[in-house]
């Protein structure tokens, strides 16, 4: 009688396998992790910096002596401005004196809704308007980058009032406001939301000025 040769077990090499992809699985879910550590840190210092530059838009880094991204309120909902839930508020303040509050708001574009910031002294005029983002057909929506246009600065200075409100139109709708050429929907959309904050503030004036007064801390971009 000759031996034969043992026979190969192939539930081992099977579990073997299992074993490989699970350890490869662990090994990669680390890697996954340990790089999130590393860029999630350097991705909100980013956030954070490209925020404070669309606040120094409105406001100065001179114009104010408080830590402007830690310096917040929360606002109950508004729906005036886009928000059906609480939403944060900033303050610029040179010592205890505040000097712009600003407001976010969202306005109707031509694709996506249209996130503003809008800056407004305690006297109730603008300070300035920023875009925060947007999804505007290029080239339209260009118009709106205070890098290569000065469409916002038209806004700076004015109040309820200052013009009259059936002039918070774009010229074509007989209002003062230059029009984003092609845009009609963007331009009336950010001309009624700079519109509606203000009115907002000036219904709102007495708490958000004592909210602004004793803003809470933490950053939240």
């Amino acid at each position: 009688m000759t031996e034969t040769e043992p026979r190969a077990n192939p539930s081992f090499g099977i579990l073997t396998g299992i074993a490989w992809l699970v350890s490869l699985a662990v090994l990669v879910a680390m890697l996954i992790t340990l790089i999130a550590q590393i860029t999630e840190p350097r991705i909100a210092h980013h956030r954070q910096a490209g925020f404070l530059a669309k606040l120094h838009e409105i406001v100065p880094a001179k114009s104010y002596d408080n830590d402007l991204l830690d310096s917040h309120f929360t606002l109950t909902s508004a729906p005036s401005l886009g928000f059906d839930a609480p939403f944060p508020a900033y303050v610029a303040r040179r010592g205890t004196a505040v000097v712009t509050v600003i407001l976010p708001a969202i306005a109707q574009g031509y694709k996506e809704p249209i996130r503003l910031l809008i800056g407004i002294t305690p006297d109730g005029r603008l300070a300035g308007v920023s875009v925060q983002n947007h999804q505007e057909t290029p080239g339209y929506g260009e118009r709106m980058d205070r890098n290569k246009s000065s469409w916002l600065d038209q806004f700076f200075g004015l109040s309820l009032g200052n013009p009259p409100d059936q002039e918070w139109e774009p010229r074509k709708d007989g209002g003062q406001f230059d029009q984003i050429s092609g845009a009609t929907i963007t331009t009336r959309g950010v001309i009624h939301a700079v519109r509606d904050t203000l009115r907002y503030y000036a219904d709102h004036r007495n708490d958000i000025l004592t909210a602004a007064a004793h803003p809470t801390s933490g950053q939240t971009p």
